[in-house]
């Protein structure tokens, strides 16, 4: 636990460290690019004000417990590859693969099953769903339609425990 916070102390304070606490600094200095903090890692912000001459400030450390939503592409071609489609699974953030995309459909299945069978009476099955949700990210009539691209990405969002993705265009 000290070690954690010295390294914290190293950035927010410009503290010295040694031993395991300057490991860690050494190692997110230079892995800053290749961090992945979605396969496990506890992901946070340091939040620092400037303090004026002689004043204290006490720093705060925001835990994100939820993490960003992704795009309806990224959703797009993970179901593609389920189908068979081209490819291979993404690797980043979340290393899909067939059990992983079965358990989203399983848990959207669950969580969406009026809404997926009113537009298709038919889906029942997660490889039914799969194939239904690969019809729909491919066919462009539905970027704006029910369900469109996004929300159909964010129930993926959803059952993979993450925030909806927001669509800034």
């Amino acid at each position: 636990m000290m070690d954690v916070q010295r390294a914290i102390w190293h950035y927010t304070d410009n503290q010295d460290v040694t031993g395991i606490a300057l490991a860690m600094v050494q190692a997110a200095d230079t892995n800053y690019l290749g961090y992945d903090p979605l396969t496990g890692a506890v992901f946070a912000v340091i939040c620092q004000r400037e303090a004026a001459s002689g004043e204290g400030v006490q720093n705060s450390i925001i835990e994100i417990t939820r993490l960003f939503g992704l795009s309806p592409g990224y959703w797009k071609h993970n179901v593609k590859v389920y189908n068979g489609g081209p490819g291979s699974y993404s690797g980043t953030p979340l290393h899909e693969s067939d059990e992983t995309m079965e358990g989203y459909a399983e848990a959207i299945l669950a969580a969406h099953q009026a809404e997926i069978t009113s537009e298709d009476p038919d889906v029942d099955t997660v490889e039914e769903f799969l194939t239904w949700a690969n019809i729909r990210f491919q066919d462009n009539a539905f970027k704006k339609g029910t369900p469109s691209w996004l929300e159909l990405a964010n129930w993926f969002n959803e059952a993979a425990g993450r925030s909806p993705y927001v669509d800034t265009d």
